[in-house]
């Protein structure tokens, strides 16, 4: 038996989010921050896991989807419909469809090649002027960190990265045009903007003066 499967269960999800609370805080101080979704904005949360991130979103008309039919069916009990099971790697959406969509403390579950199809996929469903904003712990930016460390190991989430190697990663298939770090207590959090990149091609990135590697 997988034990991982163990996690998928909403009771240990919401178990789990309580007890890192101090990085759920960063996760949605960085949302509200840089998403700015306004009033009538049409916004997707990709792996919406168990819905809470709509709270984060008042004023927006919101969407939520997530690969686990479990965490679906709480989301919808608990905040309303407008939750889908849906493959972060397969969104099932018409052009344009959305002002922004959002990824948080999904892509370290996501492998390479599945990450980039979710990026190209959520670019290609939101407007020309919207953005997909990405939100996600990465490896700690210090040498000495064993509690982070820690962490990772035991999260069922194995593709964990770097801040330099999301960056990276990320810049193959859009263009990065805003990013934030955040050091917490038990993770360190990056957040990326992304638009299309212009006729199809990969735009570079430099991190900001100052900002980890």
């Amino acid at each position: 038996m997988n034990p991982y499967k163990f996690f998928e269960n909403p009771w240990v999800y919401k178990f789990i989010q309580e007890l890192f609370h101090s990085t759920v805080s960063l996760y949605a101080d960085l949302a509200v921050s840089h998403v700015g979704a306004g009033s009538n904005d049409t916004i997707l949360d990709i792996g919406s896991g168990l819905g809470t991130n709509r709270r984060l979103f008042p004023k927006a008309r919101y969407t939520g989807v997530d690969i686990n039919p479990e965490y679906v069916a709480y989301a919808n009990r608990m905040y309303g419909d407008g939750f889908r099971v849906m493959d972060a790697g397969r969104l099932d959406f018409p052009e344009a469809s959305f002002d922004h969509a959002i990824s948080i403390a999904v892509c370290h579950h996501l492998d390479d090649e599945t990450l980039s199809a979710m990026v190209q996929k959520a670019l290609r469903i939101v407007k020309p002027t919207g953005a997909l904003h990405i939100i996600d712990p990465v490896l700690p930016a210090s040498r000495v960190a064993p509690l982070k460390q820690l962490i990772f190991k035991i999260d069922r989430g194995r593709h964990q990265r770097t801040l330099q190697q999301m960056e990276m990663l990320l810049a193959k298939t859009g263009r990065i045009v805003g990013m934030d770090f955040c050091r917490g207590s038990l993770h360190d959090v990056c957040y990326f903007r992304l638009v299309r990149a212009p006729d199809g091609g990969h735009a570079t990135s430099t991190l900001p003066q100052g900002t980890p590697a």
